[in-house]
């Protein structure tokens, strides 16, 4: 029993010592490395709010005397929602039945 846990021991140390570029099989070295990043949902680097929470605005003022009826890209392009649209791309950005590609 005890060379079973020694072996796994052996294993895991060797595990611990491997690093990524070791088996960078493709030899790009740290090129497309930028692209590992991953988001950390905080909208860092984009000028305006998320499309998602844009859409919620759209959607909590309907009720108010002057209702949020647009959302704003980052491109600066304004484009007019109506609740409904909001509502619906709020949806398809939630739903687990749409390829998470098409959602982002």
């Amino acid at each position: 029993m005890s060379n079973v846990a020694q072996e796994i021991r052996d294993l895991a140390n060797r595990l611990a010592k491997i690093n990524e570029g070791d088996y960078d099989d493709l030899k790009l070295g740290n090129y497309g490395s930028e692209l590992d990043l991953d988001d950390e949902g905080d909208g860092e680097g984009f000028t305006q709010k998320s499309m998602f929470e844009q859409l919620g605005k759209v959607i909590d003022s309907a009720g108010n005397p002057n209702p949020v009826s647009t959302v704003t890209t980052d491109d600066g392009k304004t484009f007019p929602v109506t609740v409904d649209q909001a509502k619906t791309l709020r949806m398809f950005a939630t739903t687990d039945k749409v390829k998470p590609m098409v959602r982002s």
